[in-house]
């Protein structure tokens, strides 16, 4: 079922283009294998992504599988891809990239 399930037909449509989450039409449920959606909310003046399994509540009208806080999974994904990237990318690219990310920080 978890293999099937992994690679069903709605694997097929690829990541969203919109919004802030990074794993947005990416993340897969750890308990059903299903696609998970992502839902918004304000915290501190900012829009922080909550991602959340709705298969079941769709589906049969049950509880949903589970709902995982966006924020820290965005922030450990960013650093993992920022640590895996950073030896592969000229320094001078770096160091313009960190000015921007620490601008766009201080503008939220």
């Amino acid at each position: 079922m978890g293999n099937a399930t992994a690679h069903g037909e709605d694997r097929a449509a690829g990541p969203a283009r919109e919004d802030t989450a990074l794993l947005q039409g990416l993340a897969i449920c750890a308990r059903c294998g299903r696609r998970m959606t992502v839902r918004y909310h304000t915290r501190r003046s900012v829009q922080v992504p909550d991602y959340q399994c709705m298969n079941r509540c769709i589906q049969d009208g049950g509880q949903r599988c589970q709902n995982v806080p966006g924020g820290v999974v965005d922030e450990t994904i960013a650093s993992l891809l920022f640590d895996t990237l950073t030896p592969q990318i000229p320094q001078p690219l770096v160091v313009a990239v960190v000015g921007l990310v620490e601008a766009a920080g201080a503008d939220l």
